[in-house]
């Protein structure tokens, strides 16, 4: 059973999770986890699921939405299998049939449940969460214009299946549209995460000391002030004295048990505890020189930091704190926000104008808890604000450029809906929402872990989406070059992520045709072999970059570039050798390349050879930038050189580096590439930019190593033949290439 031995670690670690869970809903989520990883490990035993395999369940087709876990593992389940929701359950009662998923099944192809399909598709009152939901509603859209075949094939591939899986779409006018604004978290997914908010362990300390020690010890010091013990040497208390003293004993003996003091206060060096030793001294009605002494110093540090009980600096101290603490928590204002939030539609994302009001200046009609009202507007909490921000809703260039997408692995999460406008203008007259809303549920699918080159499934391969494309309905270029020019211009160092590289194949592709767009592979199940798609890759990378500077810094020779031109140019004979020599000639050339490498792991050996290939397939920059304009290269170097800068910064700062660096050496190669399609005039002037960029984020003394960095390519920009290869790479051994600045050569 492939990767048994890492779902029985996901399941020890779910058990883990388990045993150390606290709260009713950290119980829920770890018990849930360890019956998924006990699913996957029992049904592989069984045979009932097959891992590696594109149809991972045998008792489903290829095309039936599987309950993945992290890794790519199926569990056997699908997700439209899930029990009946209140919704479903209502419109049983509505339609007067029995509250099953086959009843419900079947009255979706009677006649009334085919009006009312019809009805939610025109009036766009419905909602898509799965795939298969979209099926019921394409075959009475199908059999109403007249195709009564194609809508009895896509009935026979669904029936058999209809007392299991769930194949009509939820009618709801609280819907998201598919007209290019998207969201991270709608505002239902925002008040489950404000519901499950905990407030931070130092809270409540910091409440307590506020509210309860640091007025104590501020008037205890006051009265031993008072007292005179800041006399030397101090006299013998007197019975008043010492029956005072006593009472402090007291208070605070009570103080402890109502609120329990935290470490800070129980610190022998603190200014509470030098005085309590004092206060206790002066309660047995001795006299000691050493504790005087330290509360002396205690009562001074006190007097000067913020002064005694009456002063005009303790008031407004005083003040102050208090304010502090009669803020409302963020578990609180999570709270406040339930009925803001509550009002609104829960699918759809909030306005950045609301956001901005409630994270700057909540208004104060706000509820706020008993005991937590405002005296003054107050700013929310930042995890209030974090999960506010995160439901912003807008377009792609709007959530980039307000800093509300801040990665790659963020714009992917959200391809799909960009994706869905320009996928819809492929389907038939009046099914555009339909089809834009199935490809976005589609595309949540969790991908499967697969071996032997095989592919995902394609949103063309679920039965009911063939019907509802026109054949010579085809997304503008356009969709892509603007999509890529997004993700290239704000994230111009970092490898396009595979959900965006999906998004993007089906974009261009358009069902079926050309998937131009790379995934990165994963080192720990590579076998060895590429498809035939990055061959052909690195065949356009020959075309674009054989006489130019990237070749040259990456020491890629003219016969090579041949060499990936022949085996992709002998398509012309048998389709399955040539594919077998396109996928060999690469995979060779990778290996070869990738054994100057000290590296002994198997994984890392596996991440070279990938590495190897993404440099000999430019990977994705090729066709990510073709609408480029030389400024648009410049501005895309200076991009990559920033962040090189911050990487190498970062990983100064971290224990363990490597992956860090893996990165930087990632954005170095993007900024090779980018420097390659600058005019031979500018190359040089952008390359000591860069440099100057990240010889200041190293700081002082690494202006040797910076240097050592920048020659080789300096040299091929000025067109200067280098001496030896000494390209930067990501997957290294016990020396990586950069690992110079981080003290590690």
């Amino acid at each position: 059973m492939i990767g048994r031995w890492y779902a029985t670690d996901q399941l020890a670690r779910a058990v883990d999770a388990f045993e150390r869970a606290t709260t009713p809903a950290e119980i829920a989520n770890a018990e849930k986890r360890v019956e998924r990883w006990t699913s996957v490990l029992r049904n592989g035993f069984l045979g009932t699921v097959h891992i590696g395999s594109r149809r991972a369940v045998a008792a489903y087709p290829v095309w039936v939405t599987l309950e993945v876990v992290r890794g790519g593992f199926a569990t056997g389940r699908a997700v439209a299998a899930a029990p009946l929701e209140p919704w479903e359950i209502t419109l049983a009662r509505t339609a007067r049939v029995d509250a099953t998923r086959t009843a419900l099944n079947l009255w979706h192809v009677s006649e009334s449940g085919k009006r009312h399909s019809l009805e939610c598709l025109q009036t766009g009152h419905f909602e898509i969460d799965v795939p298969e939901a979209g099926a019921m509603m394409a075959i009475a859209f199908l059999e109403s214009q007249g195709d009564v075949t194609e809508a009895d094939q896509v009935k026979a591939a669904i029936s058999p299946f209809f007392d299991r899986l769930r194949f009509y779409a939820e009618p709801t006018s609280d819907t998201r549209p598919v007209d290019g604004t998207i969201v991270r978290a709608t505002v239902a997914q925002a008040s489950q995460h404000l519901a499950e908010m905990r407030e931070r362990p130092g809270v409540a300390a910091q409440t307590a000391t506020i509210l309860g020690w640091k007025p104590f010890g501020d008037h205890l010091a006051a009265w031993l002030r008072e007292a005179g013990v800041m006399q030397s040497p101090m006299a013998t208390p007197s019975s008043a004295v010492q029956a005072e003293a006593k009472e402090w004993v007291r208070k605070y003996a009570e103080l402890e048990a109502l609120v329990p003091a935290s470490k800070r206060v129980r610190d022998p060096g603190g200014s509470v505890a030098r005085l309590m030793d004092m206060v206790r001294c002066l309660a047995d009605g001795g006299v000691d020189n050493g504790a005087q002494c330290r509360g002396r110093y205690a009562i001074a540090e006190i007097e000067a930091s913020r002064g005694l009980p009456g002063t005009t600096p303790w008031k407004a101290v005083r003040e102050r704190d208090l304010f502090a603490v009669r803020q409302a928590t963020r578990r609180e204002q999570a709270h406040a926000l339930k009925p803001t939030l509550a009002a609104l539609p829960q699918r759809r994302g909030l306005s950045p104008e609301i956001v901005s009001v409630v994270v700057a200046t909540p208004p104060r009609e706000w509820a706020w808890p008993d005991g937590a009202s405002q005296p003054e507007p107050l700013r929310a909490r930042a995890a209030i604000a974090r999960t506010l921000a995160a439901s912003v809703e807008g377009t792609a260039e709007e959530l980039v450029n307000a800093g509300l997408l801040r990665s790659g692995e963020q714009l992917a999460d959200v391809a799909s809906d960009v994706a869905a406008v320009a996928l819809s203008e492929s389907a038939r007259p009046g099914v555009e929402l339909l089809y834009g809303k199935t490809y976005r549920a589609f595309r949540q699918r969790r991908s499967l872990l697969l071996v032997n080159l095989q592919s995902q499934v394609r949103f063309s391969e679920l039965p009911w989406v063939p019907p509802l494309t026109v054949p010579e309905g085809r997304p503008e270029a356009s969709a892509t070059d603007a999509l890529c020019g997004l993700y290239v211009r704000a994230f111009p160092g970092t490898l396009m992520p595979n959900p965006l590289a999906s998004a993007l194949n089906d974009i261009s592709g358009s069902l079926g045709g050309p998937r131009p767009f790379l995934e990165e592979l994963a080192a720990d199940i590579f076998q060895g072999d590429f498809s035939p798609r990055f061959a052909r890759a690195a065949a356009e990378a020959a075309d674009v970059l054989e006489h130019g500077l990237y070749s040259t810094y990456f020491d890629i020779s003219p016969e090579d570039w041949k060499r990936l031109r022949r085996a992709v140019d002998s398509l012309s004979t048998s389709r399955d050798k040539a594919e077998s020599r396109e996928q060999a000639a690469l995979a060779e050339l990778a290996q070869r390349r990738a054994q100057s490498r000290r590296v002994d792991q198997w994984v890392a050996k596996n991440g070279a050879v990938i590495e190897e290939a993404q440099i000999l397939c430019a990977h994705n920059l090729i066709v990510a930038t073709r609408s480029f304009s030389e400024e648009d290269f410049v501005a895309a170097a200076a991009g990559a050189s920033r962040v090189i800068a911050n990487l190498l910064a970062k990983a100064r700062k971290q224990r363990r580096p490597y992956a860090t660096l893996k990165n930087a050496s990632y954005a170095w190669r993007h900024f090779v590439f980018y420097v390659d399609r600058i005019d031979q005039a500018k190359r040089e002037a952008a390359v000591i930019d860069a440099r100057g960029i990240v010889a200041t984020a190293c700081g002082p003394g690494f202006e040797a190593d910076v240097d050592r960095l920048f020659a080789p390519l300096l040299a091929a920009a000025r067109g200067e033949p280098l001496s030896a290869p000494s390209y930067v790479y990501g997957w290294a051994g016990e020396h990586h290439p950069l690992g110079v600045f981080v003290g590690r050569s």
